[in-house]
């Protein structure tokens, strides 16, 4: 939040913030030692409700490691840059933390960089996804033929079972089809994961991809080998 008057400061919600940012660093006791201020005079303002001096919330963001901003609960991450970048790409917090920690490797940075440019690697995440949706596509199918199922076993009449059996039938053939595209999903992100490793490890030995072509043709023989892209 962005405070426009001292009105829309909350000082009960900041003086919390500060209490629990300090129960989680550690004991009370320990944190006030060598700050300027007195774990009593701290339960004074959080009884009377008071904004702690701005000296003091500056000595307790620099032990805490952490901004002036998260103390003032203008935004929930302990550090703004975390709070921007989150809400620019939604990628989470400790995984923000993860990359800003490589900022002091140049190496890590620069295989990070390579990757997210790679195609192989786009593709791994995008085939990943796809893998995402058939496991929760095959639940979804799963459930719907024991309903049916349980429909066709519970019809009185010759013509319920009928019409029960036909929608059985449609959904297997559904279902056969979902898990054959799974499966070419499957392959194509072990193909494009081995050639990635291929690409950025060239000191490792060759990769036959033929051999995982070849045995995946051979339990699969209907099947037409997968493109990969």
């Amino acid at each position: 939040m962005v405070y426009n008057s001292v009105e829309d400061i909350n000082a009960e919600k900041i003086n919390t913030r500060i209490k629990d940012a300090i129960k989680e660093w550690g004991s009370q006791d320990d944190f006030f030692n060598g700050i300027s201020y007195s774990k009593q005079s701290f339960h004074k303002c959080v009884r009377e409700n008071s904004i702690l001096p701005l000296s003091v919330l500056l000595e307790i963001a620099k032990k805490l490691d952490c901004d002036m901003g998260y103390l003032l609960c203008e935004y929930d991450e302990k550090r703004h840059i975390v709070a921007d970048v989150k809400e620019a790409t939604g990628l989470s917090s400790d995984v923000i933390d993860i990359i800003l920690n490589m900022k002091d490797s140049f190496l890590k940075l620069s295989i990070l960089n390579d990757l997210l440019k790679d195609d192989y690697f786009l593709a791994i995440i995008n085939l990943l996804h796809m893998a995402d949706y058939h496991y929760e596509k095959g639940m979804e199918l799963d459930k719907i033929e024991d309903k049916v199922a349980s429909d066709y076993k519970n019809a009185e009449t010759l013509e319920e079972k009928e019409k029960f059996e036909k929608r059985y039938n449609d959904y297997r053939a559904e279902h056969k089809l979902h898990d054959a595209n799974a499966l070419a999903n499957r392959y194509r992100l072990t193909v494009a994961f081995y050639r990635l490793l291929d690409k950025r490890y060239k000191a490792l030995p060759d990769i036959d991809i033929t051999d995982s072509e070849s045995n995946w043709k051979q339990t699969n023989p209907k099947f037409k080998h997968p493109i990969l892209f």
